[in-house]
């Protein structure tokens, strides 16, 4: 056996000789006694698939992770690192360091001391290459002796501000339990869980670890040319125009049932209305459905392909969103929590979409109104002087989203380069300021120096990829669409 899988003695044992198997993915957990309590039901759950291995004893305080963290990583290779410090760094100590005492103690760390610390331990783990996901800290309930309530949730802010910083993973085990104390603490007051309570906190490991691994692997396929590393679970048609099928690339949420009331997005794609393809918005999908989202990229119309104007890309936009609605039920959705993006001329489809009347059967009765906008360099102008106005010409205020708005708009995220050549800034921060007029929420993001299209999954470090996907999931979550904290590695 591996040294470190003899010196734990926590690996899953096989039924087969360790030179027969073939090698499996391999996570490290440390933790505190919260995770003690945790770690067999995560190796039973994951047993045959990943080889599940743990700190020895408690890993307690941050500046005890930092003095141990070699010894615990022994120079072995991790696929996963599923990490929490807390509930020592918060706790208040007596004068001698032992036993706690909130009245009479003092705090072993600061909440910037205990930021510093994670900051040291995240560079640290980085160096190993491992998927790393840090795991938030578990509440404090009223009455513990040593710990004040509340303040695990504060801590967790500071270290969720150095998680989005290095880019870390989110296992919201904060969230998934706050609820619950009652239900799942061995006692009144007590931080620890019940036989059921470790259960819950296991399957909710378990499945981070298992995505954290999918994530994995589809960097490596695309790293390595492979085929395509992210693929819709399914397709279906929304509409038939003469001889045209358009087909909804749909990416679901692990053990998705039709019976599920989830929230949903609708992403169409960019290309100057000319050309473009949905899997511009496959990584967008992949992520939002690992959230918990029904996530769809659309196909649309386009000069190139079916010869139509922007005019049909809008209608085809609409028609997107009242079929997702009127078929809700069947795609486990819930149809008052259904958005809609888009980049560029995309984001155009998706704003207009929001925003435009007409564009409708007279009979129709499902509205095609997204719930929420999700836009990346979007062209929401197109009057005179603004992109695309040569195409629509006198039409053009029928199309264009900035003069169309009015009260109740819904809810609106706008990502924008100030470099970016065909959407100037001044165009949207007039959106913006237009929609809260009307009284509707509306965030700009602009990011300097950035040109067209820097959104991309693919352009350049990935830096911005990430944090506009970090920021489009808070924005969600603020909304209800989304629950706990951002995943993106």
């Amino acid at each position: 056996m591996r040294p470190l899988a003899t010196a734990l003695a926590l690996a899953i044992a096989g039924s087969l000789g360790a030179q027969d198997r073939p090698p499996r993915p391999r996570a490290l957990l440390i933790g505190d006694s919260i995770s003690m309590g945790y770690t067999k039901p995560v190796q039973e759950l994951l047993e045959g698939r990943v080889e599940v291995h743990r700190n020895p004893g408690n890993a307690a305080h941050t500046k005890k992770g930092l003095t141990k963290l070699d010894a615990w990583l022994a120079d072995e290779s991790w696929d996963v690192i599923h990490f929490n410090f807390g509930l020592h760094d918060l706790a208040y100590r007596n004068a001698n360091g032992e036993g706690r005492n909130k009245k009479t103690g003092v705090q072993k760390h600061t909440r910037s001391e205990y930021a510093a610390n994670l900051e040291a331990i995240v560079t640290r783990l980085q160096q190993t290459g491992a998927e790393l996901i840090f795991a938030t800290t578990t509440p404090v309930p009223e009455g513990e002796p040593g710990r004040v309530a509340g303040d695990a949730a504060a801590y967790n802010e500071s270290a969720l501000e150095v998680m989005r910083k290095h880019g870390v993973g989110i296992d919201d085990l904060h969230g998934l339990v706050a609820d619950r104390m009652a239900e799942l603490a061995t006692k009144p007051g007590n931080v620890h869980f019940t036989k059921e309570g470790s259960q819950v906190l296991a399957e909710h490991v378990a499945h981070s670890i298992e995505r954290a691994l999918r994530q994995r692997a589809a960097a490596k396929r695309e790293k390595d040319a492979k085929p395509p590393a992210w693929r819709p679970t399914k397709t279906v048609a929304y509409a038939e125009i003469g001889d045209v099928t358009l087909r909804l690339h749909v990416f679901e949420p692990d053990q998705h049932a039709a019976s599920d009331r989830r929230p949903a997005i609708v992403f169409f794609f960019g290309g100057g209305w000319n050309g473009g393809t949905p899997k511009q918005f496959y990584p967008h999908c992949e992520y939002l459905a690992s959230r918990g989202m029904v996530a769809m990229s659309a196909e649309y119309r386009v000069k190139s392909r079916h010869g139509t104007t922007p005019f049909e890309c809008v209608a085809d936009g609409k028609a997107a969103l009242r079929w997702v609605r009127a078929h809700a039920h069947e795609l486990g959705i819930d149809p008052q929590r259904i958005a809609a993006g888009g980049g560029s001329a995309g984001g155009h489809v998706a704003a207009a979409v929001a925003t435009t009347r007409g564009f409708e059967a007279a009979n129709e009765t499902v509205s095609s109104r997204p719930d929420a906008l999700v836009l990346f360099n979007p062209v929401y102008d197109n009057g005179p002087g603004g992109y695309g106005h040569k195409r629509v010409k006198t039409r053009w205020r029928k199309i264009s989203p900035a003069h169309n708005i009015r009260k109740g708009m819904s809810p609106a995220i706008v990502f924008l380069g100030t470099k970016d050549r065909l959407i100037p800034v001044e165009t949207a921060t007039k959106f913006r300021d237009a929609m809260r007029t009307a009284g509707s929420r509306s965030e700009l993001e602009l990011y300097d120096g950035r040109p067209h299209g820097f959104f991309n999954h693919g352009r350049g470090d990935g830096a911005d990829y990430k944090d506009t996907i970090r920021k489009t999931d808070a924005f969600l979550k603020s909304l209800g669409f989304l629950e706990g904290a951002p995943t993106l590695r």
